[in-house]
């Protein structure tokens, strides 16, 4: 292959899946936070509801 080896195809795209799987969870860890956030912020407008609430699906 234009003097790339199987060896340097094979390094290369096991970088480009491990920059995407950080990516995605980052990317799941933030939604997470997200969720939560805003879960919290609706509870805080319930009075009688806090801790107790379960905010994970």
């Amino acid at each position: 292959m234009n003097g790339v080896s199987q060896t340097m195809i094979a390094q290369s795209t096991e970088a480009v899946n491990q920059v995407l799987q950080m990516a995605t969870n980052a990317g799941i860890e933030q939604a997470e936070k997200l969720v939560k956030m805003n879960a919290e912020m609706n509870l805080a407008t319930v009075p009688g509801l806090g801790e107790s609430v379960n905010t994970y699906a």
